[in-house]
This record gives C-alpha cells, structure tokens and sequence, in this order.
C-alpha cells in the first residue's frame, strides 16, 4: 500500500511469479464473508485485473461487506471507469460506501458524461444520490438541467443531492428555480434554500423571503431574516424599519439578527 515505481513492480513481479495470485484467487470462492474480502483486497492492491470478472461479480454479493470491498476494488484499479457495477447493481450504497468511493475518486474525472446521466434515472435511489455528488465533486457543469429535474423528485434524499449541486454550481437563474421547489414539505431542505439565498440570490428574491417572515415557523421567519438582512439594500437596518418590527416575535428575532451582524 505503502510503496510506489519500482518498488510496487518489483513486489509485483514477485506475487505473480510465486503464484501467490492463485491463493488470493482462490479466497474469492470462500464460503466466509472475511475471506472473500480479503482476498478481493489483495489482488486489488496488486492489481490482479485478469481476475476484474470475478470481483464484478461480487459487486452484487449479498454480504455488504464483500459487495463494499469488490466496488472499491474495481475504482482502485480503473477509477472512474470501474464505477460500471453502478449499472447493474442491486443493492443500496450506504452513505459510508458512498465516502469511501469518493475519497478514492478524488482526484479521478468523468470519462463519460453519459453515464453520470444514466446513473441519475436509475431504479436505485441511493446510485442517484451517488451520481448526484459525483456530479458536484468533479464540477459537471453540463449535467445541469439532468440535475434541475431531480428537485421534482419525491425523495428528500435526491432534492437535497440536487440542492448540495447547485449550491456548488449556481448560475443566474439558479435562485428562482429553486425558490420554485420550496414548498416541500420538509423543514430542513427548506431552511437550506433560504440560508442558501444570502449566497446565490438577489433583490429579486426579495420579495420570497419577506413572505417567509409570515410563516408559521419561527425558525423559517429567523431564516429568512437573516438572508433579508444580506440581500436587500438597506441591508440589517431594513428589518428594524419593517412594519412588524416593534410586535413578537419579529421584535425578538430582527435584534437578535441586527446583535449578531455587529458582533
């Protein structure tokens, strides 16, 4: 793991001339799950591709661990490339198998497009999740409206998936279609488009948000206060002008917000 250049050929040329590949091989036919991992990890490591087949295939194990160890595997060896089981595969991603591929992806880019937008119309929901951090960690500008139509999803999952992308990857209208998703019903996915507003919106938005500080959460009204607070001209000094800004609970939340900017 350790080594690299010729070192790494080296030991190598050793494993496969001492045949040790067949015993890592051959742990693939264990019938325990720990030894299955095991030798998937060693031939990984050594990057064994003439046994690829036989890890793929394993991508699908019913053992989590086995599948997690056969899905790095293949990303080790190809990168991005060996991201192909997300065609086939059965199971969920766990959102730690998700961390781990990555934390192996990070510096690795798409080689395909195609297949990034292939993966957002899976039956599998956690590869649409996958493919939608994907997306916004290698900065896919293009997959920008195959992303737009996954704010329309049921899932709270693939919205806020779609909402990490634009927050990464706005554009001028990127503000008013989101706004246009508000009405989910979730608090927090509605909290973040607010908070996201001080950052990506504009006057235009204005008007969005002081209907928000008529909202029947006061966590809602206090985030929209504080995006009023950034995006409208008179900056934190509109709130005190505001026409509820002597009655509750505006009173409480526009000082907490003027004490908080001055701090």
């Amino acid at each position: 793991r350790n080594l690299s250049g010729l070192s790494t050929d080296n030991i190598k040329k050793l494993y496969e001339e001492l045949e040790l590949n067949n015993f890592s091989s051959a742990k693939l036919h264990s019938p325990k799950w720990h030894i299955k991992a095991k030798g998937i990890q060693e031939l990984a490591i050594l990057e064994q591709k003439k046994y690829v087949k036989e890890i793929f295939k394993l991508t699908n194990d019913t053992n989590e661990l086995v599948r997690n160890e056969a899905q790095c595997a293949l990303v080790n060896i190809y990168g991005y490339f060996g991201l192909r089981f997300l065609n086939v595969t059965k199971y969920p991603l766990s959102c730690w198998q998700q961390i781990q591929l990555l934390n192996i992806l990070r510096d690795a880019k798409p080689n395909n497009i195609d297949a990034l937008k292939k993966w957002l119309k899976s039956s599998n929901e956690s590869v649409r999740v996958f493919a939608l951090k994907l997306a916004a960690n290698c900065n896919c500008y293009d997959m920008y409206e195959d992303v737009l139509n996954c704010l329309q999803s049921n899932s709270l999952h693939i919205r806020s998936g779609a909402l990490a992308y634009f927050i990464k990857l706005p554009r001028k209208n990127t503000a008013a279609h989101l706004i246009a998703h508000f009405n989910f019903d979730n608090k927090a996915y509605k909290l973040t488009i607010i908070d996201v507003l001080k950052d990506i919106g504009n006057e235009n938005d204005i008007n969005f948000l002081l209907k928000q500080l008529h909202n029947n959460d006061d966590d809602i009204k206090i985030a929209a206060a504080k995006s009023l607070a950034i995006l409208h001209p008179l900056g934190v000094s509109f709130l005190l002008t505001h026409l509820f800004a002597d009655e509750e609970p505006w009173k409480v939340i526009f000082r907490y917000i003027e004490n908080e900017r001055a701090a």
